[in-house]
């Protein structure tokens, strides 16, 4: 999740609020929504109010929308203000990512999230001020200076954040009524209106100020005020984020800088070529080799008696490009390349030294013959510290891009076989190939090789999760996606994507190895996911297991009420053997509870669990301790009955049993 104090600082710079608004009309003759068990949410909901400018007269024909930080999750419900300013907007869906933007002709859009619309007996009523609109000049240029006529320029919030273990990049967004980008002028020139209002003033160092006060200043000015998508023919070309600094520095008039490689005038041309001769310790050409490219997944074979090759794919001749040599017999060798510095009467001169190669062989488990074709990737992993392998992006490695370096391509021929050369530091093997399992073969875990020095791997048949929505299960239906993980023996993390489910409620997922793994179901909300069911499976080679996700086989329920959007899990206390067996490696169970707070978790066994809670805000889960801290409750259940809990009071039906957890193993 993202931090909330760069959130809040985001919102307050942007004119977006996080804004919880009471019902209208909440009065002794409005009853109270009440949730009891098996409770089920009306529709619609009523969002209603007056738009006016800041001298209180009323704007008409304001666009208001509702729906989703992101377009694609679902479709937007919208309304226009009529000629008094009021606007009634009835809503048949609601979420905790969803926001409220009003937007209108010559003034500044504004949005509200984390609003609870209310009943029609009891509408959520918001009256909002607009200001009058911000306007800005762009100017598309090259380099070089010449504009670049009729490319297409969206306004978007700006990104802010950063990626670590406890926050994420907070990703732009369209601001509400530019779904539709402009476009400019065959100057290059665009008229940019309907924006945020102005930054807050620059901070000023002021005398006394400490280094670590006067970088925080800068650190602020430095913030994005608003992000422009810059796009040619449907097609982002590049994006550029206005700071505070650049507002107040530009007068409202922006010259924006696209790059050469971007910028669509210039024609794509190789400025450049590198030619090279590979020979040995001794002066003497090496023949065949491969070279790889620093970024480039596919390495080119080169056959020459003189050991000279020629490379023309650069497109900046002062660049320094990192290439890499393979070749039988020796360790790869890394050399830095100007093009301008080499020619072809003066080839760069690279000279190998020798050493053993490792020879393989790939065999199918089960038969022992040989596998041909089979793609390989082959690197240098560390020694210590994280080592991760990305199933999906496999086949575009590269030195520069992923965990491995020295990395190399390479697939096995009709007997299996493969030369791999290696310096001081052996290979990782990394396979993945249809009806076998993927492998991560790391220096240790190599097989002894056989007195020729070949070195046999065997692959066995792939094992497959077809996993599918259980029946009749209120967790199943509100997952979207799969989460997987490997307990992985071999030093590395295996990363898999996230496989969507299909309009059957379906996902297969093969070339699986045998082993332990973590499997979920994915709630997803905004640009977020959290598990609603997490279960541990063993897969054996070959097998293919029928997984129904979702499913439960107990005959207990916890329901209760709690804030809306709310995810409610709960987790079997480990080491309990019973509750265990019971669960069959049942991890996590949850749910996210409805517009009125109401929460349902079935199909439980007796047992000890501990409960959780956390906001869904579209960005992350922001844990209750931060966002409600009156929140109620047990933070652990025993749970030998169905039971009702109101985080709201802090009230459990029927009254917990006083017991204490077990200690582990007892």
């Amino acid at each position: 999740m993202i931090s909330n104090l760069t959130a809040v600082c985001f919102l307050l710079l942007t004119g977006i609020q996080i804004e919880t608004v009471q019902p209208a009309g909440t009065s002794d003759e409005v009853a109270p929504i009440e949730v009891r068990p098996g409770h089920v949410a009306s529709y619609p909901r009523v969002i209603m109010g007056r738009i006016s400018d800041v001298e209180g007269q009323p704007v008409a024909g304001a666009l208001v929308e509702w729906g989703p930080d992101r377009a694609l999750d679902a479709a937007r419900e919208s309304t226009v203000s009529a000629d008094d300013g009021t606007y009634r907007l009835e809503l048949n869906h609601a979420g905790g990512f969803y926001k409220l933007g009003i937007s209108a002709a010559g003034f500044c859009p504004t949005s509200r999230r984390g609003l609870i619309p209310g009943p029609r007996s009891a509408p959520t009523e918001l009256n909002l001020p607009l200001q009058p609109e911000t306007t800005i000049e762009v100017t598309i240029v090259g380099e070089s200076g010449v504009p670049i006529p009729c490319l297409k320029v969206t306004p978007m919030t700006p990104q802010f954040g950063f990626n670590s273990s406890f926050s994420m990049v907070q990703q732009t967004e369209s601001l509400p009524g530019h779904d539709e980008p402009i476009r400019c002028s065959q100057k290059g020139v665009c008229q940019l209106h309907q924006l945020f209002p102005p930054p807050p003033a620059l901070q000023v160092r002021a005398d006394g100020d400490t280094d670590a006060q006067a970088e925080f200043k800068e650190r602020q000015n430095a913030e994005g005020w608003l992000s422009l998508r810059i796009q040619l023919e449907g097609n982002e070309i590049h994006r550029h984020q206005i700071t505070r600094t650049e507002y107040f520095q530009s007068d409202g008039k922006f010259r924006i800088v696209i790059p050469d490689h971007s910028n669509p005038l210039i024609r794509k041309t190789h400025n450049g070529t590198i030619y090279a001769q590979v020979v040995d310790a001794n002066g003497k050409p090496v023949s065949q080799y491969h070279v790889a490219v620093r970024y480039r997944a596919e390495p080119f074979l080169v056959n020459d008696p003189e050991g000279r090759f020629a490379w023309g794919h650069t497109r900046n001749p002062d660049d320094d490009y990192e290439l890499r040599i393979f070749a039988k017999g020796y360790a790869p060798f890394l050399e830095r390349i100007v093009p301008k510095d080499t020619s072809r009467a003066a080839p760069r001169r690279i000279k190998l030294q020798p050493a053993p190669s490792a020879e393989f062989q790939l065999l199918d488990q089960q038969t022992q013959k040989p596998l041909a074709n089979i793609p390989v990737v082959a690197g240098v992993s560390k020694e210590s510290g994280w080592n991760y392998v990305e199933w999906n992006s496999l086949s575009s490695y590269a030195d520069g891009h992923h965990g491995l370096e020295t990395v190399l391509h390479v697939v096995s021929d009709a007997d299996g076989r493969m030369t791999i050369p290696e310096g001081r530091e052996p290979v990782t093997f990394i396979i993945l190939t249809a009806g076998y399992g993927r492998r991560v073969i790391t220096p240790a875990l190599r097989p002894d090789p056989d007195e020729n020095g070949l070195i046999r791997i065997l692959l066995d048949p792939a094992a497959t999760i077809h996993a599918t929505r259980a029946a009749n299960s209120r967790i199943a239906q509100q997952g979207d996606r799969i989460y997987l993980e490997m307990q992985s023996t071999d030093g590395f993390r295996h990363m898999y994507h996230s496989p969507k489910l299909d309009e059957n409620g379906e996902c297969l997922i093969d070339s699986l190895a045998p082993g332990k793994y973590f499997v979920g179901l994915m709630h997803s909300a905004g640009f977020s996911s959290t598990a609603c069911w997490l279960k541990t499976i063993e897969l054996k080679a070959g097998q293919k297991v029928e997984l129904p996700l979702g499913e439960m086989t107990g005959d207990l329920t916890v329901s209760g009420r709690t804030t809306p959007f709310t995810d409610v899990s709960l987790r079997p206390k480990p080491n309990l053997p019973a509750v265990e067996a019971n669960q069959a490696g049942i991890m996590v169970i949850a749910t996210v509870s409805d517009i009125d707070g109401y929460f349902e978790l079935s199909g439980l066994h007796p047992g000890i669990y501990d409960v959780e809670q956390g906001r869904l805000n579209g960005t992350g889960r922001t844990m209750r301790a931060f966002l409600e801290p009156k929140l109620k409750g047990p933070a652990e259940l025993f749970l030998a009955t169905d039971t009702f809990i109101d985080f709201i009071l802090g009230t459990v039906e029927p009254p917990e049993p006083s017991v204490k957890s077990p200690e582990p193993g007892k």
